[in-house]
């Protein structure tokens, strides 16, 4: 079973002590599609064409809700171990944009999705 290194609340490698945390299975495969929605494009100076095109085709341009919401899909679906999304929803709430989704992974469990950008 695949394992990774825990990330806190703010996003940082979580310790307990002196040691790593880790991750595995469906809390796992939730991490990794929140990191695949929180990195933006761009950002990884190892490989520029990683992460989530915020400013490119998201933030600053005009509300359209269904072609934004096609690029979180298809971020959520390209995460390794997910199957299918069984409820997704998009919305803009203020000046923030959230994404809400439940996505089903290949051993048949289901994760909550939650990120506001």
């Amino acid at each position: 079973m695949a394992q990774d290194l825990a990330l806190n609340t703010d996003h940082d490698i979580d310790f307990d002590g002196d040691d790593f945390v880790l991750v595995a299975g469906p809390d796992q495969a939730a991490q990794s599609i929140l990191i695949r929605l929180w990195a933006y494009l761009g950002e990884w100076f190892l490989d520029t064409s990683l992460g989530t095109p915020h400013y490119q085709q998201i933030l600053g341009n005009p509300f359209r809700p269904n072609n934004q919401a096609a690029i979180y899909r298809r971020r959520i679906l390209g995460t390794n171990g997910v199957r299918s999304i069984e409820n997704f929803s998009f919305a803009r709430v203020g000046r923030d944009l959230e994404v809400n989704a439940i996505a089903r992974l290949d051993d048949g469990s289901s994760v909550p999705i939650n990120i506001t950008v």
